[in-house]
């Protein structure tokens, strides 16, 4: 098939959601321009800096518990074909202050989608964060793949993945239309 057979798309944008949809693209054969007007993960960038959390309890919403547990197998994957450290599993413990609120809405979705939490006694949590009152505390809600993902490193992994499956990066700081097109460069 001629390169010309193939869909082609231009992606604005190399933050994280502009660079994992050039990814995705180019895994499928796409041919892709991925326009940035700064380095991608640059410290501006809204998807740039060091972290973001990664968590899996998100109440009685289930569609977020599986989007978040999706988004560690893709980060996971990531890790593997660019062979850095981007997810960093450091765990999390929600402090539930009753006994059927919000954290065990979690608790139960987290089960149901077959995402690892497990429930902690006030006497857990007390012997993991000493200095935390357990007296109204109904229970902990643990969260074993729960962490941050190095987001700037995240980021710069994902452009390298799209170029390496084909896409192209252009400097977008000359970006400007041009009839049904967008011209790139001076």
């Amino acid at each position: 098939m001629a390169d010309s057979d193939h869909p082609s798309a231009l992606v604005v944008g190399a933050g994280v959601f502009g660079a994992g949809t050039a990814l995705a693209l180019a895994r499928r054969g796409w041919r892709v321009t991925l326009i940035e007007r700064a380095t991608p993960g640059h410290v501006g960038a809204s998807s740039g800096g060091e972290s973001r959390l990664l968590r899996y309890s998100h109440g009685g919403d289930r569609w977020y518990t599986d989007m978040a547990w999706a988004a560690r197998e893709g980060w996971l994957r990531l890790e593997d074909e660019s062979g850095q450290d981007l997810l960093v599993e450091t765990g999390l413990v929600w402090f539930a202050r009753t006994a059927d609120g919000w954290e065990a809405d979690s608790a139960r979705v987290c089960d149901q989608a077959g995402v690892p939490v497990q429930r902690l006694t006030p006497e857990q949590v007390a012997g993991l964060f000493p200095s935390v009152r357990i007296d109204d505390l109904a229970f902990g809600l643990w969260e074993p793949h729960a962490g941050v993902v190095r987001a700037r490193e995240a980021v710069r992994a994902l452009v390298t993945q799209a170029v390496r499956h084909g896409a192209v990066l252009r400097d977008g700081t000359q970006a400007r239309p041009d009839g049904d097109a967008v011209a790139v460069g001076a």
